[in-house]
């Protein structure tokens, strides 16, 4: 199918939610699922665009480089490259505020109320800081995560219910079959994809041009986006972002995956459902993790060795110096702050899911027999 280039700005300005999924989970999850709270969600986020449109139409000029897409199996050090980078004011990330309220109208709202609230003391941040302390505590032990952070790029197609994140962000959602759908964006319809990837890039440039304007970032900053979830999506973002670079981060598969179930575990945990990881549960999860391994191990020599760098989990853990001096000589980013390495309370192994080495070296044969895979 033909997939358009973002080469410009974003002609969109109808957000491509995706109501089928909507009432999926609101049909599927009705005790744990706040359908008019997400009505109530979009029809701001739409009522927004629109006044970004009409109010603030130079977005549609601002420019940026790249994006630099951070790619690689959740898990990898994905986070760690992409909050240090985005340090720098060479380079932008988006927060999960900015994702999950994706409109300039809206971030310059949010700005103003900040504002006014430190003139008068700052006690609705505080209230906020303690909520969101409360609301992540469960996930601290793996992955850092507040409202001001920049997260992954997903968030935004989250927000537009065109994300298997939906699908797997509760039990009950993992159990609803009407949702596999979300995890296959390869077999949505040409039209839709055109959509959700129209909207993405406009997301990008209202970004670029609102850190810009609030002087957080130069001229044409680098837009740097990690989403994992885009590993297996590669030939489209060649396509559609000619100008892209990539970072590709590559760590042992048995850890990695192990991590990524217990993540997944925690999240649910934070939402107090009580609920576990099942057998169904686990192997679906299993089934994505190989989609984007060998979605790497094929896609990933088709970009130009003069857009990409490969690095390894292990360096980046061990030797941050010598790696982020590595993104610092292929992009011409200065980065100041070295990434912030989490502690961890224990290593997760694949065993606690009912999984085996044995069963993913041999899924991943190819990938085991060419690469040296550290222990990181």
């Amino acid at each position: 199918c033909k997939i358009m280039r973002a080469s410009g700005a974003g002609n969109v300005n109808i957000a491509p939610f995706c109501w089928k999924a909507l009432w999926y989970k609101t049909k599927g999850n009705p005790k744990f699922f706040k359908p008019i709270a997400r009505l109530l969600h979009m029809s701001l986020v739409q009522a927004a665009w629109w006044l970004d449109d009409a109010w603030i139409k130079e977005w549609k000029h601002a420019t940026y480089q790249g994006p630099i897409f951070i790619l690689g199996h959740q898990r990898s050090g994905t986070t760690m490259a992409h909050r240090a980078m985005t340090k720098s004011r060479q380079a932008v990330g988006a927060t999960l505020a900015q994702m999950i309220m994706p409109a300039i109208s809206l971030w310059r709202s949010g700005q103003a109320g900040l504002n006014l609230d430190a003139y008068w003391g700052g006690h609705v941040a505080d209230w906020v800081r303690k909520k969101e302390t409360a609301a992540f505590s469960t996930l601290e032990d793996m992955h850092h995560t507040r409202f001001g952070e920049v997260e992954e790029d997903e968030f935004f197609f989250w927000t537009l219910f065109a994300s298997g994140m939906c699908a797997n962000d509760s039990a009950s959602s993992m159990d609803n079959r009407a949702l596999d759908f979300l995890r296959h964006p390869e077999e949505w319809s040409a039209n839709r994809r055109q959509l959700v990837w129209t909207w993405y890039e406009a997301c990008l440039r209202k970004l670029a041009y609102f850190a810009y304007n609030t002087g957080s970032v130069e001229l044409r900053p680098w837009v740097v986006a990690k989403n994992p979830a885009l590993s297996s999506r590669i030939p489209e973002l060649l396509s559609i972002f000619p100008n892209a670079r990539f970072i590709v981060l590559h760590r042992n598969p048995c850890r990695a995956i192990a991590s990524r179930l217990c993540l997944i575990q925690q999240i649910w945990a934070a939402k107090k459902e009580g609920a576990v990881l099942r057998p169904r549960h686990v192997e679906l999860i299993y089934q994505d993790s190989l989609k984007t391994y060998r979605s790497l191990e094929r896609d990933v020599p088709s970009i130009p060795a003069s857009r990409r760098l490969e690095l390894s989990t292990n360096l980046l853990k061990k030797d941050p110096d010598t790696a982020l001096g590595l993104i610092e000589r292929k992009f011409g980013i200065k980065i100041t702050t070295p990434p912030s390495i989490p502690s961890r309370k224990r290593e997760r192994h694949l065993e606690e899911f009912g999984l085996t080495t044995s069963r993913v070296h041999g899924d991943l044969s190819t990938m085991f027999n060419q690469r040296a895979w550290d222990a990181a």
